[in-house]
């Protein structure tokens, strides 16, 4: 059951970022966001993300499936309902950063309508240096 998170969520979505995230956020770090009144933030049992509203522009900060539960759908899941509460903010435009590395991520991502629209060198750091990320684009417009 997908729902909105609130700051109670704060430890199960640090423990899930541990699990599964290349770079984790702190539970303070997801406590801090969740408190921040332009977050909309969604949590299940395996998953969540994060993301911040301004007027009508949207960004993702935060996916996270557990690596247990992944290939299944729950990213998709976590997305289309996000996606559906930005509707209800009035965004009509949103944007993430994603590893030029991560093809599930990017392969999911274009399935669901977004679309590159800049780079970002050396946006990632890596133990062996930088990783290009993508910047990706959803028009909801």
């Amino acid at each position: 059951m997908i729902r909105l998170a609130t700051v109670d969520d704060a430890a199960h979505i640090a423990a899930l970022e541990a699990a599964g995230a290349h770079s984790p956020w702190s539970e303070s770090s997801v406590r801090g966001q969740l408190a921040t009144p332009s977050c909309v933030g969604l949590v299940c049992e395996h998953g969540h993300v994060l993301s911040t509203v301004v007027l009508d522009e949207a960004e993702v900060l935060t996916v996270v499936v557990h690596p247990e539960a992944r290939r299944r759908g729950l990213g998709r899941s976590l997305l289309e309902a996000l996606t559906a509460q930005w509707r209800r903010h009035g965004v009509t435009r949103a944007f993430l950063e994603v590893r030029d590395s991560n093809a599930p991520a990017i392969a999911l991502y274009e399935a669901m309508g977004w679309t590159q629209c800049g780079r970002r060198p050396g946006y990632y750091a890596t133990d062996d240096g930088r990783e290009d990320a993508r910047l990706l684009e959803l028009d909801l417009g």
